[in-house]
């Protein structure tokens, strides 16, 4: 069995340039951007949100199964955004389950 180097001796930056032409090569998201919510309690000028208002999110259980097929795709990173995404009363629940 082919021995593979660890991060720690090929670099972060060899790491990550690898997994990315892996992602490419077997067409799988090593990432994924994941929006939580509209909800916010801000109104930066800078902003792009339409409504700030949380309507129409997906439950807990769905975003769990959308996590759950990343993974399985082999999904490493997940980036969380939305409105505010501390408005969402599950959000640290959320963070937990995909770190688990």
């Amino acid at each position: 069995m082919e021995q593979r180097p660890k991060i720690e001796e090929i670099g972060q930056e060899q790491f990550w340039s690898r997994l990315d032409q892996k992602g490419r090569q077997e067409r799988v998201p090593v990432e994924a951007m994941v929006e939580l919510t509209y909800g916010c309690n801000l109104r930066c000028v800078h902003c792009y949100n339409p409504t700030h208002l949380a309507r129409g999110e997906l439950s807990t259980e769905k975003i769990k199964a959308i996590l759950d097929q990343l993974a399985e795709q082999g999904c490493v990173e997940i980036i969380f955004t939305g409105g505010e995404i501390l408005t969402r009363r599950d959000c640290f629940e959320l963070f937990a389950y995909a770190k688990g």
